[in-house]
């Protein structure tokens, strides 16, 4: 017995119990399944306030994050290995100004003995 003989959807053509059961969908079959879709998604949530770009700088560009130095160091002796070129788009991750300036648990506060 063969799949097709037993499975009832095929990519184009739902069985009338899931098209009951679905409330809507829409298919976009020209659209790419990773980064584009990644894209199309985040214009969806930004909608309408945000105007995001269709592409942005990391499109079709694999990315590396080292965390530590040797693992850049690693990364670029790779690359360079393979004839490749890194580019570096940040300078390494910092703490943001406000990161623990103020604690988010309030002050033990003393009874009536001062305690």
């Amino acid at each position: 017995m063969r799949a097709k003989e037993f499975i009832a959807e095929d990519r184009n053509n739902l069985s009338p119990t899931a098209k009951s059961a679905l409330s809507r969908m829409v298919v976009m079959p020209d659209m790419d399944m990773f980064y584009e879709y990644y894209r199309f998604m985040t214009m969806t949530a930004g909608e309408p306030e945000e105007k995001i770009p269709p592409t942005g700088k990391l499109r079709d560009n694999p990315v590396a994050l080292p965390y530590t130095d040797a693992e850049m160091t690693m990364i670029k002796n790779a690359a360079s290995r393979m004839g490749r070129k890194v580019s570096e788009i940040t300078d390494g991750g910092r703490e943001l100004d406000g990161t623990n300036t103020t604690s988010p648990v309030s002050k033990p506060k003393k009874n009536r003995y001062g305690i």
